[in-house]
This record gives C-alpha cells, sequence and structure tokens, in this order.
C-alpha cells in the first residue's frame, strides 16, 4: 500500500492505492474511486477528479445522513428574507484557494467578513495617560522555535518533539516555554476562536497541523485568522457543501461508515461497510486523523504515521446561535461586525 498525503483544513486526506484511471473491462464490479467522508475535502477531492474525467465511476461513503462534516448552517429569517446562516466552519482564509476556486467555479460570492477589528496592543506605564503616553503597535508574537517556523505535515511527523507535542496540552506549553501574557493571550483567544476548546484541552501539534494547512507559521494564524483577515462565502459554505454534493456523476451512500480498507493487489482495494465489501482502484480517506485512526489499514501505514492517527484526539465543543436585526446598528459607531 503506497499512500500519497495532504492537509487540508484540518481534515486527513490520505489517498491509497494505485494511479486514477478508469477501470478495464475485468474489473467492471468495482469503482475507479471509493472517496471516505463526504465532507468539503471529500467532496472537493471528489469533485477535481471528476472535473478531470467526467468519466470516472466515484462513490463517496459517508458515516452520517448528511454531507459536510464540520459545515453546518441555519436557515433563519433576516430583513433580506431568509437566509442560510453558516454556525460551523465559516471561516474562510485568504489563504484557502482550494475553497474560493470552488466557490468561483460554482457561481458563489465571497466577501469580507468584518467580525473584528484590527488586532492591536495597549502598551503604557501605571503612570501614563489615555491622552499622551499610550501607543499602539500591531501584535507581534514571540514563539519557541518550535511554533515559529512554517511546517509541512512531513517534517511534523518527522520531529523528535511529536509525541510530546501531541501529549502536552497547550497551557502547559504557555507555562514550560514561559510565554509572555500576551502571547499566552493570544494563543487562547484563538483557542476560543477557532477551535472552540480552552488552552488545556488542545494539543501544540494541533495549532501545528492548522500552520501546515494554512501554509504558514503558527505566528500567522494567531495574528490573522478569523480576526480582519477572514472570508466568508455570502451564500453559507453549506450552499457549496449542496453544490459538490449534487453535482452530475457523484454517486454518495449515507450511514455507511467503513471500518476496513484491504489491499489486494497493487491495483485493487477492498472497502468493507456495513459488513459488505466494495472494491476500488483507489480509495481516499477524507476524515480527520481520530476518525480515521478507526479504520482498520491492511497492510499499515508507516509507523510515525499510524502512531500520529492513534495519538492525535482533538477536543473542543461549543454551543453555536445567530441573531439578526433590522440593521447594523453598531458600525455607525465605528464597531466591526457582521
Amino acid at each position: 500500500m503506497s499512500p500519497g498525503k495532504t492537509w487540508l483544513t484540518g481534515f486527513f486526506l490520505l489517498a491509497i492505492g494505485g494511479s486514477i484511471g478508469t477501470m478495464g473491462q475485468s474489473d467492471q464490479e468495482a469503482y475507479d474511486v471509493i472517496v471516505i467522508g463526504a465532507g468539503l475535502a471529500g467532496l472537493s477531492a471528489a469533485n477535481r477528479i471528476l472535473d478531470q474525467n467526467p468519466s470516472t465511476s466515484l462513490l463517496v461513503l459517508e458515516a452520517r445522513n448528511v454531507s459536510g462534516g464540520r459545515v453546518m448552517s441555519h436557515r433563519m429569517n433576516t430583513p433580506e428574507g431568509p437566509k442560510s446562516i453558516d454556525i460551523g466552519s465559516q471561516f474562510v482564509s485568504l489563504k484557502h484557494r482550494g475553497i474560493l476556486d470552488l466557490a468561483l467555479q460554482f457561481g458563489l460570492t465571497v466577501e469580507e467578513q468584518p467580525l473584528c477589528g484590527e488586532r492591536t496592543v495597549i502598551q503604557g506605564t501605571p503612570q501614563s495617560t489615555v491622552t499622551s503616553a499610550f501607543r499602539r503597535r500591531k501584535r507581534s508574537y514571540t514563539w519557541t522555535s518550535n511554533l515559529g517556523g512554517s511546517p509541512t505535515i512531513d517534517t511534523v511527523l518527522a520531529s523528535s518533539d511529536l509525541d510530546l507535542l501531541a501529549s502536552q496540552s497547550c497551557a502547559k506549553f504557555i507555562q514550560s516555554n514561559n510565554l509572555d501574557k500576551s502571547d499566552g493571550d493570544g494563543m487562547k483567544r484563538l483557542l476560543q476562536t477557532f477551535y472552540d476548546a480552552p488552552d488545556t484541552a488542545v494539543s501544540p501539534l494541533q495549532l501545528l497541523l492548522t500552520a501546515s494547512s494554512e501554509d504558514g507559521t503558527v505566528d500567522d494564524v494567531l495574528a490573522e485568522m478569523g480576526h480582519g483577515a477572514g472570508l466568508r462565502v455570502k451564500e453559507g459554505l453549506a450552499a457549496l457543501i449542496d453544490k459538490l454534493s449534487t453535482r452530475n456523476g457523484l454517486q454518495t451512500l449515507y450511514n455507511s461508515p467503513v471500518t476496513a480498507i484491504t489491499q489486494v493487489n497493487p491495483s485493487l482495494q477492498s472497502v468493507t461497510v456495513n459488513g459488505k465489501e466494495l472494491m476500488a482502484r483507489q480509495v481516499i480517506i477524507a476524515v480527520p486523523p481520530a476518525v480515521a485512526s478507526n479504520i482498520d489499514l491492511s497492510p499499515v501505514l508507516p509507523e510515525k504515521m499510524t502512531n500520529f492517527l492513534r495519538n492525535y484526539r482533538p477536543r473542543g465543543f461549543a454551543t453555536y446561535f445567530a441573531m439578526t436585526y433590522a440593521k447594523p446598528f453598531w458600525r455607525e459607531n465605528g464597531n466591526s461586525g457582521q
């Protein structure tokens, strides 16, 4: 089994098997490609494959009864009429070229999301006054070398600190590395707004993986994600999910959790779902690492990847709510907000 891998906004995207193409006559009962997971990563992968080769026989398997993964929305009345309001995964980074290109492909509108103003720090001495001695500056971060670079997933997996970063909480990391208060507060704010979790529930490894999918540093993520540089799909990311999941040539089976993938030969994989076996030339796993670790793979992945999947356990929860007003009265006073 020769896997290829990449990362997309925290979702695991792992390709198993030979090159993608169409099956020969002897393999008519098998699919060219099976994609596991009908979230944004899985549907995006399926969309790209069908764009490149519309004749590909492709099947998406989803354990739940709905597409979208972490993309969630709620239909509600607004002054402009009924709208779908995103209540999960609503942030789109400027670096998410894949999402931006998909929105353009399906005729959706991307706009700035005025959720936060420019991030600043007010500094001064106890004797200073608001009018004279305070000065404003852009926030700068002084992370240690562990979190200061722009990591790739391969770099993260090869790190000698992998187990420590996976098992340690961000709270412990802040304490053991003597981060100053502004850096610690910045991390906590990111965890609350991006991960929906306190610093005791998320590992530094999760921050590294987010930075990897952002193709930047943890500093970049802390300074930009959702704070003044965010974008949103005007119609909602759920509208993008609808477009992807209903495109021509895409077949999806819901309530279909995958429990095992076995390599029959170098060009044929067996996928076990609900006790039945499906065959495919290539299988793409597009689910979070914690979910991927529940799939029995034969032969097994390399040791570092296997250990990572077993040990990676992000946590966090949140209660989302949305409110609408007749007009954004707060903007009259120069305040930010959608």
